[in-house]
């Protein structure tokens, strides 16, 4: 609170105010959906949310950090076909194609290592 009274313009850029799911289901418009990954106990789950529904789902975490970054070897090597493009799609985003749709995915990789740029 002292450093909000002294320096709001700080204190915004340090302090995170958490919004509830129907507050940020709200903020998505009709044509955005948050697909959110992060890890609680080891375990890795998505979250996916649209303006109307929201799903959370335990996701596969085997291996998953290997295939990322084998993923990302063949993004830098200009592999058209790589078969891991489709496994990770299965794993990380089949799970929540009901909600995605056909929307412009928001991807908040939340304590996933190795992150995918994205640039």
């Amino acid at each position: 609170n002292r450093l909000k009274q002294q320096a709001p313009d700080i204190a915004a850029l340090v302090t995170v105010n958490s919004l509830d799911s129907n507050e940020l289901r709200q903020l998505l418009n009709p044509q955005e959906a948050l697909l959110e990954y992060f890890i609680f106990n080891n375990e890795l789950y998505g979250l996916a949310m649209s303006g109307s529904e929201m799903l959370v789902s335990r996701l596969e975490n085997t291996n998953l950090e290997a295939d990322v970054r084998q993923f990302r070897d063949d993004i830098i090597a200009v592999k058209a076909d790589s078969p891991l493009a489709t496994r990770l799609y299965e794993r990380l985003v089949r799970p929540f194609a009901k909600i995605i749709g056909n929307k412009n995915v928001l991807l908040v990789p939340h304590g996933v290592r190795p992150p995918l740029e994205f640039r």
